[in-house]
């Protein structure tokens, strides 16, 4: 039975395992967009998170800045969300050079 799983017999070729990822649609771009928006969705519930404990406890806990970590990671929000839509752009603009046109085929000659 062949199941869609990447499925390596046996191989310890670090090549075969990188061209079966690209092969898939993993590449840099969107492994980076993945873990940008990750990133960028938990930086805020922890944030929010270490902002409220520092109002309880104060702003260190046993020698920790809890308050300036909070602040940090709801500062690193918008940055990250950003780099991830960089990387998703990236994607999508390589994806959009290798796909054919529209047009292409109906005899046009015109690409666009």
């Amino acid at each position: 039975m062949v199941t869609s799983e990447m499925t390596f017999k046996h191989s310890h070729n670090h090549q075969a395992v990188l061209g079966e990822l690209h092969a898939r649609g993993f590449n840099r771009d969107t492994c980076g967009a993945s873990c940008a928006f990750t990133l960028g969705i938990l930086s805020p519930l922890a944030g929010s998170v270490l902002t409220a404990w520092s109002w309880i406890t104060g702003p260190i806990w046993h020698g920790i800045a809890i308050q300036r970590m909070g602040t940090v990671l709801l500062a690193l929000t918008v940055p990250l969300l950003l780099v991830g839509a960089h990387c998703l752009d990236r994607s999508e603009k390589d994806r959009g050079h290798n796909a054919p046109t529209q047009n292409e085929g109906h005899g046009s000659g015109v690409r666009q």
